[in-house]
């Protein structure tokens, strides 16, 4: 009798067990996949001349749906674009349950990228003057410095809203992609 009792709690824990490995339902959904949408140009300012010789900081802004506003930020000296890079995103984030307002993501000139969500006040200035960004497209920047590559796309807003990651490109990830999610469903940093 305690045999079969051994060999019952047994098969219950093992039957248990199995049930308990499954994935939990809140993990993060894949990355979209951005890198298959068609090319956005990132815009220079007036007077950008890659032979000049100077640095010049370039600040793309933009809106992805209503209600985000976003700024793409980088150095470009001569044909090179340099660290430090970021992007963030402002206003009304979809699935924030914390209030937070900010999704950012940035590059450095050394170690990994870093993406946070953040509350704050909106920095990211006129925002009446921020053209839309075309759902469907994406923006890639290739920071030469140990060829470091950010990719940022815009979805339909059924899937995702925005999305931006970064990583080392050529095969020489020293680090895991870095990024954050805008999506109606929950937006999410990783």
């Amino acid at each position: 009798m305690r045999r079969l009792a051994i060999a019952t709690a047994v098969l219950m824990i093992n039957l248990v067990g199995s049930l308990c490995s499954v994935a939990p339902a809140n993990a993060d959904p894949a990355f979209p996949d951005i890198d298959s949408l068609p090319m956005a140009s990132i815009k220079y300012p007036a007077g950008f001349d890659p032979t000049d010789g100077k640095q010049w900081p370039i600040e793309n802004i933009f809106s992805p749906a209503d209600g985000v506003y976003c700024r793409l930020r980088l150095q470009a000296w001569g044909t090179f674009q340099m660290p430090p890079a970021d992007v963030a995103c402002a206003g009304e984030l979809p699935g924030m349950s914390n209030g937070e307002n900010i999704a950012r993501i940035d590059i450095g000139t050394s170690g990994a990228p870093y993406a946070r969500f953040l509350k704050g006040s909106n920095s990211l200035g006129d925002l009446n003057t921020y053209p839309h960004f075309s759902a469907g497209k994406q923006l890639q920047v290739f920071l030469n410095t140990r060829s470091i590559l950010m990719s940022c796309g815009s979805g339909n807003g059924d899937d995702f809203i925005f999305a931006c990651h970064a990583w080392q490109s050529l095969g020489q990830a020293d680090f895991p992609p870095h990024g954050f999610v805008l999506a109606a469903s929950g937006s999410w940093v990783f």
